[in-house]
């Protein structure tokens, strides 16, 4: 698949997936004034994973005007099992702590396959952090603070997320994933 398609797709999924079913309700003003960075992310060895994600946090400290990132892999061999997206996750987590970016940034992880811990398999809940592709979101602390000042009841976003995926039908979630995807 083109590059191009990978970050046109992601960016549909944004628009047609999050926003539409109100799954953050952050992300309409950011992509709407297109402060959304999407960036392709294809690292082979852990020094490429932490130098890539580095590089990135750099940029987003040197440009206020961009609001948030999303890295978009693009081999997705590296990270097709979910517990393999999970191992990088955690690790550029800590990462986070050990470079003191923990005050600045915070991530969140999307993955065509993604499981919640105690939830069954087949629950639409799932749903709720899937993405067309695996993707680790760079969010700007200060900026998931001020919405939660903003926004009312915060904390029962997940709780409100999952109920609207379990009162979708199956076919129809699937059907709104299939057609982000083959949109490009």
């Amino acid at each position: 698949m083109p590059d191009f398609d990978r970050i046109a797709i992601s960016k549909k999924w944004v628009s047609d997936w999050v926003i539409q079913l109100n799954l953050c309700p952050f992300a309409a003003k950011p992509f709407q004034e297109d402060a959304i960075r999407y960036v392709l992310f294809n690292p082979a060895t852990d020094f490429e994973i932490l130098d890539h994600f580095a590089h990135e946090i750099e940029y987003l400290k040197d440009k206020d005007t961009v609001s948030t990132t999303l890295l978009v892999f693009e081999n997705e061999d590296l990270v097709r099992d979910f517990e393999d997206f999970l191992d990088i996750y955690y690790y550029l987590e800590s990462k986070l702590e050990d470079f003191e970016w923990e005050t600045d940034f915070q991530l969140a992880a999307f993955h065509p396959d993604y499981l919640f811990g105690g939830e069954h398999p087949e629950s639409n809940s799932h749903y709720t952090n899937r993405a067309p592709f695996p993707i680790i979101h760079i969010l700007r602390t200060e900026q998931v603070e001020a919405a939660r000042n903003f926004y009312p009841d915060v904390d029962d976003i997940p709780k409100r997320n999952i109920e609207r995926m379990l009162s979708l039908p199956l076919s129809e979630i699937n059907q709104r994933l299939y057609d982000i995807k083959r949109a490009h």
